[in-house]
């Protein structure tokens, strides 16, 4: 399931606009590098118990939906967080109680839920649904109660990736119930998955509006201690509206796209540094001298060591080598003949190669650069350690 739920982001992600960083053989790199993180993650979770796990995949049709009444189709019409503020309380009441069930129900679609559960039976996994919702310590408590929402921003840039997303998983379900659940197996979902995304790209089927708006909101919380203490707090999350479902929390999605992103941006890095290496290595046949310790900057005010004529002739090569790269802000180090570390700033993303470098060590845990850590950064830092 996960290597699934990888080559669906990574898909989402190339026939998005946010994607632009690092197109064509990059998109292939970013899918390939996905899936093959999505493989060699290891949980380090307890097992949950069987009673935790779905059992079996019922689904969950409109007609068992919750039917909303006009003054609730007017306040989600209208006012977003009169619609979407029960949901948020529904989703932590459901993590205090530890009801993976409707915490899943709460955060996707439900064919994108049914289809994904009958995925990890197939597979047995041992580890759903945790690997699709996230749980911590902090849901350790007593109660968790939503007192307002203090912000809401609208989301543009990932709505399109995520109505992308389920609307292909839902054709999946389609498909799943037309053959029927008994008849399925983990290599017909991975071939009729491919056969979608061919479709897609083919302009044979369309996909688009399932999910038709997000926001980013924060929300004054009060968490109660199993102690009887109370602690007031700001909270961030993201919210989106199904149509037909209505409004849904995002609890891991976001995680993929945050990782994605990361993903995208270091594989525009990458390129960057190969064609950086082989512009050295024609200009070394060349016979030209190669500075031993420099960096050269799409801004040459950012520039060390080097001069102007250097410059211009390694830029001219490596643009032919990768021509993205001209209209990208990075920079490059070169020592000893070679560029071994490169950082670019992709649509307000920075990525670096190698990741995780002495030079930027504010990578966290999942692989990904904390968001306070700018592009002007990891320069600074970089000038900084490398001019020592």
């Amino acid at each position: 399931m996960k290597r699934f739920l990888a080559g669906l982001f990574a898909f989402s992600m190339a026939v998005c606009a946010f994607t632009s960083c690092g197109h064509d053989e990059g998109d292939e790199i970013l899918e390939e590098s996905l899936i093959e993180e999505s493989t060699e993650e290891e949980t380090t979770e307890e097992e949950i118990s069987e009673e935790e796990v779905i059992s079996d995949t019922e689904e969950i049709t409109e007609t068992e939906e919750e039917e909303l009444t006009d003054e609730e189709e007017e306040n989600i019409d209208g006012d977003n967080s009169a619609g979407y503020i029960d949901v948020v309380q529904r989703y932590v009441d459901s993590a205090v109680k530890g009801d993976l069930t409707e915490m899943l129900y709460l955060s996707y679609p439900s064919s994108f839920v049914n289809a994904m559960t009958l995925m990890a039976e197939l597979e047995g996994e041992e580890d759903y649904p945790e690997d699709l919702i996230y749980v911590d310590d902090s849901f350790e408590l007593k109660e968790y109660r939503i007192n307002g929402i203090i912000s809401e921003e609208p989301i543009e840039d990932e709505l399109e990736m995520i109505d992308t997303a389920y609307c292909l998983t839902e054709e999946l379900w389609k498909y799943i119930e037309e053959t029927g659940k008994e008849n399925i197996t983990v290599e017909m979902l991975e071939n009729k998955f491919d056969e979608f995304m061919e479709m897609y790209e083919e302009g044979e089927i369309t996909l688009g509006g399932m999910v038709t708006k997000a926001y980013d909101i924060t929300v004054s919380a009060t968490a109660v201690m199993n102690d009887g203490t109370e602690e007031t707090e700001e909270s961030n999350v993201m919210v989106y509206y199904v149509e037909g479902e209505g409004w849904k929390i995002d609890n891991a999605f976001r995680g993929y796209v945050r990782k994605s992103k990361q993903v995208a941006a270091n594989t525009m890095a990458s390129s960057i540094l190969k064609a950086g290496n082989a512009s050295l290595v024609e200009l070394d046949e060349e016979g030209v001298e190669i500075p031993d310790r420099c960096i050269i900057s799409s801004d040459s005010t950012k520039n060390y060591n080097v001069d102007g004529e250097f410059e211009k002739r390694f830029k001219e090569k490596m643009y032919l080598f990768f021509a993205d790269a001209e209209t990208s802000n990075y920079f490059v180090l070169i020592q000893n003949g070679s560029v071994w570390y490169s950082a670019v700033d992709c649509d307000g993303k920075v990525g670096t190669y190698p990741p995780n470098s002495l030079y930027n060590l504010n990578y966290d845990d999942e692989g990904v650069l904390t968001d306070d850590y700018t592009y002007e950064d990891v320069y600074n830092d970089s000038l900084e350690k490398f001019s020592e």
